[in-house]
């Protein structure tokens, strides 16, 4: 269910979708139960980050010592902001426009928008350096990085990345807390 609510027209009628989405919106917009069981998924894709603020990564296989950007980094950011954009029906359906529209409607937005849309920018061009690095190398692209091949400054805000998707479950859960299983 995260991802049906990004549905986009792609043909005919574009009044429909936006129909549609309004509906879903009024729908969903008051049923805490199910955007709690929304917030339960949310936080259990917990960011790569140990207790000693090392990064955690596969421990075998073909992505050993690797860490999944998309998976760990992008996806929290896209389905917290899903989430917060359900429970102030708002229309956006990209992860950066959905943050814009909440920073005055949504508490948890108006207080990490800023850190949020680094977070996401900057995970997000990690990922498309990296994945541009592998198509020059004649390698298939995709979204395993190993940390210890990133720079201090890469580590260090990919760290502080985390850390915003961190707290920002940590509040999700908060708000879910009867719903979290």
């Amino acid at each position: 269910a995260l991802i049906f609510f990004d549905f986009r027209s792609v043909h005919g009628d574009e009044t429909l979708a936006g129909d549609l989405r309004g509906r879903l919106n009024a729908t969903v917009r008051d049923h805490e139960l199910f955007l709690g069981h929304m917030a339960n998924a949310i936080v259990r894709n917990a960011p790569p980050i140990g207790f000693l603020k090392s990064f955690v990564v596969e421990k075998n296989g073909e992505h050993r010592n690797e860490l999944n950007l998309k998976v760990k980094g992008l996806a929290p950011i896209v389905d917290m902001a899903r989430l917060f954009s359900l429970e102030k029906g708002t229309t956006e359906t990209s992860t950066i426009e959905r943050i814009e529209a909440l920073r005055d409607k949504h508490a948890i937005v108006a207080e990490f928008a800023d850190e949020l849309e680094c977070a996401f920018e900057f995970i997000m061009l990690l990922r498309i350096h990296h994945q541009l690095e592998q198509i020059e190398a004649g390698a298939p692209p995709n979204n395993f990085i190993n940390p210890s091949e990133l720079s201090n400054l890469e580590k260090k805000t990919m760290k502080e990345s985390f850390g915003v998707i961190s707290r920002l479950q940590d509040l999700i859960i908060e708000r879910y807390k009867a719903n979290i299983l």
